[in-house]
Order: C-alpha cells, then structure tokens, then sequence
C-alpha cells in the first residue's frame, strides 16, 4: 500500500470582527463568492462564513469567525502568520484599478520570488495589503485564469478573478519539526528563500511557506489572526489512513468530525499550529442548489432546533444585489 500523502491546501480559517465588514470585503472588494453562511459548529452562536470560487472547490476557500465583540489576537509565533491569493498572470493592472478605486490601501506591485508545488521558482510582481481586521495578504498572478469555477453575477470577470490559495506562510521558532511532520503527510520541499522553507505536493494546490522566526512573540488567538490551516483529503478512507500519520508520531489528533460540507480531523504539529485535514467532499450543495449558494442560513441537523432564536440572535448579512 503506498504511503498516503495530502493533496495540497483546502481551506484556511481565520478570525474576524465585524461580519459584514468582512463580506463586504472578500465579497464585495476581492470578488469571492460567499458559499455557505452557516454557524461555528463548535459554537453555534457564532457565524462562520465560507468563501470561495463558484462552488466552494477545496483550495479555493477562505472561511472566517466573525467575532463581534471578540478581543483583538496579537499574531506571532505558532500561528499561520500570512497568506497568498492566485490570481492570472496578466491582472496584476485589473487589481490595482480595483483596489484604487475601492479605496482599498496596498503595497506594490513589488518584485518577488515565486516558488510552487512543482518546485519551479520564478519572480513576480504582487501586491501587498491587509483585510479590514490587520491580516496580511498577497495577490500572486501566477498562471492563466479558469481554474476556479466562475458563477452568475460575479463582479470580477473570470478572466481576472481570484484563482484560489497560494500559500499560507506557518511561523514557528524553528521549523526542523514542523518540515518533518510535513514531509510525513507527503509534502516536499520545493525550494528554500532565507528562513522560509517552502513545501508542496506535486500536482496538488497551493504551497505552505515555514518561516524559523527564531526567538520571537508568542501568538494569542483573537481578531485579526489566522485560526489553522486545512489539507486536502479525497476522502474518508484517505483522511482515516492520512491521520494516523501524526498519531503515529505521538501528536494528539481529534476525532473524525462530521462538518457537513467535509469530514476532518485536527492536531498541532510540533511548532504549536492548529492543522486541519479535510476531506474534498461532499460539498457545499448538500443543502443549497449553485443558485442559492450563500443565500440564507444554513444549519446542521443538530442545531435545526435552534433556527428561531438563533435567527434572532445572530448578525445579518447586507448581500450585494
């Protein structure tokens, strides 16, 4: 039997104040599709909003806790500090009219150096900015566009929109243990800038970048910070066998938990980050057609008794028309 191995990143999640604040932003500035308005399964009195391409493809996804009165987080060391967006290789022009005339702040272009799953290394021009609640983010072009699933009335056109994940920078003190655990779920090292050591999987999406930040502040959850990071799994048969790689090495691992839209288990790797394997399915049309996506509240079965008061209780959402 062949060693399981992941196949790249599915989703990252992060935490946000202001809900609308943070729609209006990854929906209304940078284009993504809201897939699932949904609640913390883990916490049902809190949203959790998913964003993504089209349909939610795994890779694609950005999901968020809006936290309204949440205190803010300080990022640093053992937490995902930093993340890409690919977007195609000649909108790096559609992106700065976008943000200017959005009145969104960025830095750049500026030159950098690309290094993805296949270990090819190239230099780029990215812009640099930060989403309404501090956290920092990349526009990478990199790559024609059509890999993500275009839909009815988005406002980017598809020949510019945002393509999915392409990195998520880890921090840690060291990274010797973080690399290893890594490289055992079948990620590789595709290439080596400064302290970073960029790892991937071949054929898979997105790269995760492990920054040795040496002696440096400790992270504390809250807004504004990035909560784990999630790979990719074809299923439950590939998730059961993937997991019990860093059970074997003595991480503590969750057990398998029903998300509705995937099945998943988490643990932290040595360097103190939350991780995440998810499974690629069932998806996100088990309980909405492509039209609905996102439309209205979803919940499990399990809190379907909760609906009225939650209702209530939880923030609304402003749509764009």
């Amino acid at each position: 039997m062949t060693a399981p191995s992941s196949n790249g990143l599915h989703h990252l999640t992060a935490i946000a104040g202001d809900p609308q604040r943070n729609y209006d932003f990854y929906s209304g500035v940078l284009g993504l599709r809201l897939v699932k308005h949904t609640v913390n399964f883990d916490d049902p009195g809190s949203l959790h909003l998913y964003y993504g391409d089209g349909v939610g493809s795994p890779g694609t996804l950005l999901t968020f806790f809006p936290w309204r009165a949440g205190a803010r987080g300080l990022r640093g060391v053992h937490q995902p500090g930093s993340f890409s967006l690919r977007v195609p290789r000649e909108s790096l022009g559609y992106w700065v009219s976008r943000l200017d005339e959005r009145g969104v702040a960025y830095r750049g272009p500026t030159r950098a150096e690309l290094l993805t799953s296949g270990g090819s290394s190239t230099h780029v021009q990215v812009l640099e900015l930060r989403d309404p609640d501090g956290i920092d983010l990349r526009l990478v072009p990199f790559g024609a566009a059509g890999v993500a699933v275009s839909w009815d009335g988005a406002d980017v056109p598809p020949e510019h929109a945002v393509q999915g994940l392409h990195a998520v920078e880890l921090w840690v003190l060291e990274s010797a243990a973080t690399v290893s655990t890594l490289a055992s779920l079948g990620l590789v090292v595709v290439g080596m800038r400064e302290n970073v050591t960029v790892m991937g999987v071949a054929d898979g999406t997105g790269v995760l970048e492990v920054r040795a930040t040496g002696q440096f502040l400790r992270g504390r959850e809250g807004v504004g910070t990035i909560h784990h990071v999630a790979l990719r799994v074809a299923d439950d048969d590939h998730l059961r066998r993937l997991a019990a790689v860093p059970v074997a090495a003595g991480l503590e691992a969750t057990e398998v938990r029903d998300r509705q839209y995937f099945r998943s288990v988490y643990f932290r790797e040595p360097g103190g980050i939350l991780l995440e394997l998810a499974t690629d399915g069932p998806g996100f049309l088990v309980d909405e057609t492509i039209a609905e996506l996102g439309s209205t509240l979803q919940l499990p079965p399990q809190y379907d008794s909760l609906r009225a008061r939650l209702s209530l209780t939880l923030p609304e959402l402003v749509r764009k028309p």
